[in-house]
């Protein structure tokens, strides 16, 4: 940059020094590349993924938290058809001490943590259904056996 480099140049597979600067997991490097008013957007050609992808890739909540607040885009899909919230919780689940997929959407996170509980709610109801049911047919069994023990000895 102190060369007068274009921050916009790209290397021979399509990626930028802020996709590069992701996928190594350098927040120093993004850092100053941001500064340097670098698009918080690239798009590297083979994979169509963004530094934010990238940076959900090696996991770092730093790169990500910085990346969202510079403007990168949460929405963009990626040749295998996932946004960087679904490569988060592809990767690393709800479930994990930095929620990635938090950071990029909580909305979307708390929806999730709602159809689960749904789920779960829906699962027991049936569960204890199934208890009653079964509850309910061995009261019959035992009723039908006490009745024929009675028929057999008279």
């Amino acid at each position: 940059l102190e060369a007068k480099a274009s921050i916009k140049a790209r290397d021979m597979a399509g990626k930028t020094a802020l996709l590069c600067a992701a996928e190594g997991g350098s927040a120093q490097l993004a850092r100053h590349l941001l500064a340097a008013k670098a698009d918080p957007d690239p798009v590297e050609h083979s994979s169509s993924e963004t530094a934010l992808m990238k940076a959900v890739r090696v996991n770092s909540d730093v790169l990500v938290r910085m990346l969202l607040n510079a403007g990168a885009a949460t929405t963009t899909r990626n040749s295998q058809n996932l946004d960087a919230y679904d490569l988060a919780i592809a990767m690393y689940g709800l479930n994990s001490s930095n929620c990635l997929a938090e950071r990029i959407d909580p909305g979307k996170v708390r929806m999730e943590f709602q159809r689960i509980e749904e789920t779960q709610r829906i699962q027991e109801a049936q569960w204890r259904s199934e208890e009653r049911e079964a509850e309910g047919r061995r009261r019959m069994k035992e009723q039908r056996e006490r009745h024929e023990e009675r028929m057999a000895m008279e």
